[in-house]
């Protein structure tokens, strides 16, 4: 077990007198929760404690203790979303109100509920003791009805009106590593981290947990929870490296580090995926801010939990961020916190995984017979792929209109691209990540998607047109493990790099595998051309070529 308190716990416990109890911090903050005591059932607890004394006591105490707690319901209320004209509370209540009707009716074989966010991502959490909100009025105006219908196209759940914290998580070395020891072995590194980690998103009252490759992206309905959440997460990687034998060193899992962000305005798509600044924030403080395993705090989330006692030998200091004017300050978490709580789990511990993810985090047993594994998962999981990746355009819609304007287009373009793609055998993993058996088709079906996109705009203004920065392809082996969100390998990753990273302005990008498959087939031949390039990512080097169509090959 690790530093947390002890799982068994006496409900009829007494603390201390009633004027001790009320001097104390009105959130909680002071008091650690046991292991298997959820922080709901704690809170409860102490309120039928405070009753039961307040009723021996005088009036004057009472009517005390209930103005305060009265002032701590209304300073943590939710608010009406005064910034994004989305939708008014009672369509984001509601909208969140469907989304906790659907976990309920979607168990797997053992009764556990399974969030429908995504099709390939068991991860998402949704612990409905955190939605108790006040019952949504029997009658919702027409036009209430009618965004209702028109979000839930769009919306799996809405905290556009509600004040959360995010929080990203990224990890480094993926290419190196990968190339080093080969994909499978990176897949388990992150699956273990996963298995490290997820006990404490969900002890920490986590709302939505979501996986995107080596990243975490997690809801919180409370800031001083998140901050704990991640420096908890920063503890036990470190540990579980320290754990670790010089000769099993390679399997330590390298944080680069976590982001916190706080505020309304988020939303989680159908897709699964995070809109709105706050959610944008959080992902560029944890994706590109990030460095040597570092947490890091916007000044919202700074000036949060810098009240909180557990925080009161916390250092924080400033750093700097080309984007401040954008982002505001951000501050690096140091020193020491109070009343963090880790425990190593060992790699049988399956509570928060798939069941098909049990060979890749068992590879971390130091008794396991790592080859025959490892053959069973290139049996079972491994094939030949090209990937299509490409990146959606529409943070600059989205801060100047709100999440719904990006939502919008981006279910107007999926709309658009999934009939292009589908129609040249495409398989769809995510909703920028598509997979091909054949790399020419994978090409086609590109060209085929550009010039339909470019239909598309030629008449739409500036604000209506379907962005795409970039496409991607790279053809390789890849892991593929059904259920979950794990398809990866070297072409994703690779045409990840091209397609979001180094193509810009709607450029097509391929690898010289790519290249090589298609240059001497005839249709090829007679409608595209190829440019070669070599472009810098991460201090490596990549020679790809440039797709146009032979319509545009003046233009470059």
């Amino acid at each position: 077990m690790g530093g947390g308190a002890s799982s068994t716990f006496q409900v009829s416990q007494t603390f201390t007198d009633l004027n001790d109890e009320l001097k104390k911090p009105v959130d909680g903050a002071d008091v650690k929760t046991p292991r298997g005591v959820s922080a709901q059932e704690e809170v409860v607890r102490l309120r039928k404690l405070l009753a039961d004394i307040a009723a021996e006591g005088d009036a004057v105490q009472r009517k005390e203790h209930q103005d305060r707690m009265k002032a701590s319901k209304n300073k943590h209320r939710i608010k009406r979303d005064t910034f994004m004209p989305m939708a008014s509370p009672a369509v984001n209540k509601q909208l969140r109100k469907k989304f906790i009707s659907d976990l309920k009716t979607a168990t797997d074989s053992e009764g556990a509920i399974k969030s429908p966010l995504t099709r390939h991502n068991s991860l998402h959490v949704c612990e409905t003791a955190h939605h108790h909100e006040e019952e949504l009025q029997e009658i919702i105006d027409e036009k209430d009805k009618q965004l209702i219908e028109k979000l839930q196209s769009w919306i799996r759940v809405s905290y556009a009106d509600m004040n959360v914290a995010v929080l990203v998580s990224d990890l480094s070395g993926f290419t190196s590593t990968t190339r080093k020891h080969g994909i499978v072995h990176f897949a388990s590194v992150i699956v273990r981290m996963r298995q490290l980690c997820l006990p404490i998103l969900k002890r920490r009252g986590a709302i939505y947990i979501g996986t995107e490759a080596d990243n975490f992206i997690v809801i919180f309905p409370d800031t001083h929870q998140a901050a704990h959440a991640a420096l908890e997460m920063q503890k036990v990687i470190k540990e579980y490296k320290e754990s670790l034998t010089p000769e099993r060193d390679h399997y330590k899992i390298k944080l680069n580090g976590i982001g916190v962000h706080c505020g309304e305005g988020v939303v989680v798509d159908k897709q699964g995926k995070l809109h709105g600044k706050v959610a944008n924030i959080a992902y560029h403080i944890g994706e590109d801010l990030c460095s040597k395993t570092s947490v890091l705090f916007s000044k919202d989330v700074q000036e949060i939990v810098s009240k909180n006692p557990n925080f009161a030998n916390t250092e924080f200091k400033r750093i700097e961020n080309p984007d401040e004017a954008e982002d505001g300050e951000i501050f690096e978490v140091g020193g020491v916190t109070a009343s963090l709580e880790t425990e190593l789990v060992p790699t049988d511990d399956m509570r928060y995984l798939h069941p098909s993810l049990k060979e890749l985090v068992s590879r971390h047993d130091p008794a396991a017979d790592v080859k025959k594994i490892d053959d069973a998962i290139h049996d079972k999981f491994m094939n030949p792929y090209s990937a299509l990746m490409f990146e959606f355009d529409f943070e600059h819609i989205e801060a100047e209109a709100g999440a719904e304007a990006g939502l919008r287009l981006k279910f107007l373009a999926l709309d658009l691209i999934r009939p292009v793609l589908s129609e040249f055998g495409g398989n769809e993993l995510e909703d920028v990540l598509w997979i091909f058996d054949d790399p020419k088709k994978a090409v086609s079906a590109t060209m085929k998607l550009k010039s339909d996109i470019g239909k598309y705009n030629e008449s739409k203004s500036s604000t209506e047109q379907i962005k795409i920065s970039g496409y991607g392809i790279h053809t390789g082996p890849m892991i593929f493990i059904e259920g979950t969100d794990i398809h990866w390998g070297d072409p994703v990753n690779t045409s990840s790099k091209l397609g979001q990273d180094l193509a810009k302005n709607g450029d097509f990008l391929i690898t010289p595998v790519v290249y090589n498959d298609i240059k001497d087939n005839d249709e090829v031949v007679k409608t595209l051309t190829f440019f070669q390039k070599t472009l810098k990512r991460s201090n490596v080097d990549f020679l790809c070529y440039l797709v146009k169509a032979k319509a545009q090959e003046k233009e470059n």
